[in-house]
C-alpha cells in the first residue's frame, strides 16, 4: 500500500501577498514617528526573493523586521517563510540585514 500511494507536500509563498505586505510595511515606516527620520530602508527583490534592511543600528533593523513581520502575518504568511541572516556592518556605520523567502 505504501508503495502505491505518494504524498508530496509543497509549500510555496504567495509572492503577491508578500509584495502587498512589503508595500504596507514601507508605508508604515514612512509614517511612524520613531522610524520616519531614522534613515532605515526596506527593499524587496522579487527576482531573488529577498528582503534587505538597511538601518543605522541593530535595534532599528529589529524594529523594521518586526513591522514587516506584522504585515506578513496579517496577510497570512508564516514568519518561518523568511530566513533572516545575521546583521552585517555596512558603509557609513550602518547595518544591513537580508532575509530570503523559503
Amino acid at each position: 500500500m505504501a508503495k502505491e500511494s505518494s504524498f508530496d507536500v509543497v509549500s510555496e509563498v504567495d509572492l503577491m501577498e508578500v509584495d502587498n505586505a512589503y508595500q504596507q510595511a514601507v508605508r508604515e515606516l514612512s509614517q511612524r514617528y520613531d522610524l520616519k527620520d531614522s534613515g532605515a530602508t526596506l527593499e524587496l527583490s522579487k527576482k531573488e526573493g529577498t528582503f534587505t534592511i538597511t538601518a543605522p543600528a541593530d535595534f532599528v533593523a529589529a524594529q523594521v523586521r518586526d513591522v514587516l513581520g506584522s504585515k506578513l502575518v496579517k496577510r497570512g504568511i508564516d514568519l518561518k517563510s523568511v530566513r533572516w541572516k545575521d546583521p552585517i556592518a555596512a558603509a557609513g556605520s550602518t547595518v544591513r540585514q537580508t532575509g530570503a523567502l523559503v
